[in-house]
């Protein structure tokens, strides 16, 4: 029914970065249907459900409604990422359908991600923005898929700084974080070592 969602952290009562998931939902809407949504009853509802258990809260949504869902959560083991070079992939909105990302879908299997790069840039990884640690600076890609809400908190708190990551550039880093709304720099991490190219 809704065709655009948001993902967001909720722990001990406190959503994370829930300022900057509502400015995203209201550029969405105005993208996609011309004008502001009302954040007055999901606020209200999102303060009435908050859970003390690490959980995902999805908001599916559009410009007149919304449905909430809560989802306990657990860090998914990763130990090794796949780069895909798709010159046509694009997913400017956190979409309802991923289809874009099924067809890379069938080259990993659970303990694997894959990265999707773009006319030889590197952009996102399947559920998750990425930085890379050259042993000085943590980088992400300028050009990712999706802006994403961690990925944005971390830019203007200066963690994390945008550059073109080609490819071949890739051996000028050391190891590869996933970020999202979920995950925070440095918890899931994957040495360059680890990183196959398709």
């Amino acid at each position: 029914m809704y065709q655009v969602f948001e993902s967001i952290k909720v722990v001990d009562h406190q959503y994370y970065n829930l300022t900057y998931h509502l400015e995203r939902m209201q550029r969405t809407c105005m993208t996609l249907w011309g004008r502001h949504k009302s954040m007055d009853t999901l606020t209200r509802q999102l303060n009435e459900q908050s859970t003390k258990a690490l959980c995902k809260c999805k908001v599916m949504y559009d410009a007149d409604g919304h449905v909430l869902e809560f989802f306990p959560y657990t860090k998914k083991e990763l130990h090794q990422l796949l780069i895909v070079n798709d010159n046509n992939i694009s997913y400017e909105h956190k979409y309802s359908n991923r289809n874009v990302f099924n067809a890379a879908a069938e080259f990993r299997d659970q303990h694997q991600d894959v990265i999707y790069a773009k006319n030889g840039l590197l952009t996102d990884a399947t559920y998750s923005n990425i930085a890379l640690w050259n042993g000085t600076e943590w980088h992400t890609p300028a050009l990712p898929l999706l802006k994403g809400t961690k990925r944005q908190s971390l830019l203007d708190k200066g963690q994390v700084i945008e550059k073109n990551i080609s490819i071949i550039g890739l051996q000028a880093y050391e190891k590869i974080s996933l970020i999202n709304a979920m995950l925070d720099l440095e918890e899931t991490e994957v040495p360059i070592t680890e990183i196959k190219i398709l």
